[in-house]
């Protein structure tokens, strides 16, 4: 017991709050858009003991699709507060082309992000548990080709991941992080 032998007060509450402002640019000639924003939240923690922070962030993207093919790039960066310099960068594409008179759907996505921990993986203080800890932020790469009837009839492809600094809890239900790549 950390706090108090009779009661058990081992919740912890949160209280997301955000707003932004997006500005869209239409590019008809080539059917297109182009999106620019900013973002800030306001994050409540609400444990024995309480915490408020805030993030600010500034996104982009473009976005195209014409023919046979779509796609878009778009990327997240988080400029201030305690997530600071977190990044997500996301490209996606999609053709169609027929093969045989049967059209096929091919498709190639690519993700990658840096992302601190969520706040109860750092700091947390209930009845029976207690933790301050200094994680750094994960990595995570994922990519994906894949091939597919227009109908998925058939569908095939290959997917790659990898995670380095993942947290998860132990055994004794308190949190740790990798030190390899998964």
């Amino acid at each position: 017991f950390y706090l108090d032998t009779v009661s058990t007060k081992d919740s912890s509450h949160w209280r997301g709050i955000s707003n932004g402002l997006n500005y869209t640019l239409k590019i008809n000639s080539i059917n297109a858009k182009l999106k620019l924003g900013y973002k800030n939240e306001i994050n409540q923690v609400y444990q024995y003991l309480d915490s408020t922070f805030m993030n600010s962030s500034a996104t982009a993207g473009f976005f195209i699709s014409k023919n046979k093919y779509s796609g878009f790039v778009k990327a997240n960066f988080i400029f201030s507060g305690p997530n600071a310099n977190d990044y997500s960068a996301e490209i996606s594409n999609q053709y169609i082309q027929s093969i045989a008179k049967i059209p096929f759907v091919f498709k190639l996505n690519a993700h990658i992000e840096k992302r601190h921990p969520d706040f109860i993986f750092n700091t947390w203080l209930s009845n029976h548990f207690a933790w301050n800890n200094n994680f750094s932020p994960t990595d995570k790469i994922q990519s994906m080709f894949s091939v597919s009837t227009i109908d998925n009839r058939f569908d095939a492809g290959i997917v790659y991941q990898s995670m380095s600094n993942l947290i998860y809890f132990n055994e004794l239900s308190v949190p740790e992080q990798t030190s390899v790549s998964i």
